[in-house]
């Protein structure tokens, strides 16, 4: 892990970059020590936007690390990509046409894109930090490459897709906003951009799974409105929702003109005594 522990280090808000913030709690995890991640980290809210996030000192390397060597995400393991089709497949009638062109960002297995290609979409692509993700989309003729949400947009992507999807990867992004601003650059004018989170202001709901959602690799702990936020300051406006249990899946379009949302003062905010009496 990076050695500078002050404060200017530690996140401002991934969101709106706003460096105003409150503390509300302390998470300390047991992490072995080849992780390159901290044992520990404050959950803080932004006192703009209202996001609640990890607080955490790990760099963009650190976590480039991790996921390279201690996390993979291409196996069947991980297989809810059928189960995600089956749940965004109205989304998708309502939305997205057959002949669109497609790239799913984060792709991991590949199932996702599969399933598209099984239903009838003609122009599928992915991307995906790792070689063997890759490898196994090519081997099931899609047009891969490796990247990660953050990796400069080439010339021949701008304004290149119809839609993009990106699911269960918000939540782990460090600099969200950079990865998101390539997505706007890479949509059509109206693009289509759908995308799946964990909904924080619902998670008390469920304590038995609050490992699940508070760990080291969930980092920022969106609301439906604090992920409206971050569209929105990128050029994107919510048109659909769709939920499932604390799931959240949202459709947004590619506009020139959008409103920001008032601050969220979602659920979590006060329901974060849960979390004191968890053992991690």
């Amino acid at each position: 892990m990076n050695n500078k522990e002050n404060e200017a280090n530690h996140r401002s808000c991934p969101v709106c970059a706003c460096r105003d913030k409150k503390v509300l709690q302390t998470i300390v995890m047991k992490v072995p020590e080849n992780y390159h991640l901290p044992e520990s980290y404050d959950v803080a809210v932004c006192n703009k936007c209202g996001l609640v996030y990890a607080d955490t000192r790990a760099s963009m390397e650190d976590y480039d690390w991790y996921y390279t060597h201690c996390n993979f995400y291409g196996d069947d393991s991980k297989d809810d990509h059928v189960q995600r089709f089956k749940i965004v497949e109205d989304l998708l009638d309502k939305y997205v046409s057959k002949e669109a062109v497609l790239l799913e960002m984060g792709a991991g297995n590949g199932r996702f894109g599969m399933e598209l290609k099984e239903h009838g979409y003609i122009h599928i692509a992915g991307t995906d930090p790792s070689e063997e993700s890759v490898r196994r989309l090519r081997e099931n003729g899609i047009t891969s490459y490796v990247a990660n949400i953050y990796s400069e947009v080439p010339m021949e992507e701008n304004e290149k897709y119809d839609g993009i999807f990106l699911f269960e990867v918000a939540e782990h992004l460090l600099i969200p906003g950079k990865g998101i601003e390539n997505v706007r650059k890479m949509l059509k004018k109206d693009g289509i951009f759908m995308i799946s989170i964990p909904d924080y202001s619902q998670i008390g709901e469920e304590l038995s799974s609050i490992p699940n959602y508070f760990n080291l690799e969930h980092i920022n702990y969106f609301s439906e409105k604090t992920l409206d936020y971050l569209l929105a300051l990128n050029g994107m406006e919510r048109i659909a929702q769709m939920r499932t249990g604390v799931n959240l899946t949202q459709v947004y379009r590619k506009t020139e003109n959008v409103n920001l949302p008032d601050r969220d003062t979602n659920k979590l905010l006060k329901d974060l005594r849960f979390l004191h009496s968890h053992s991690f």
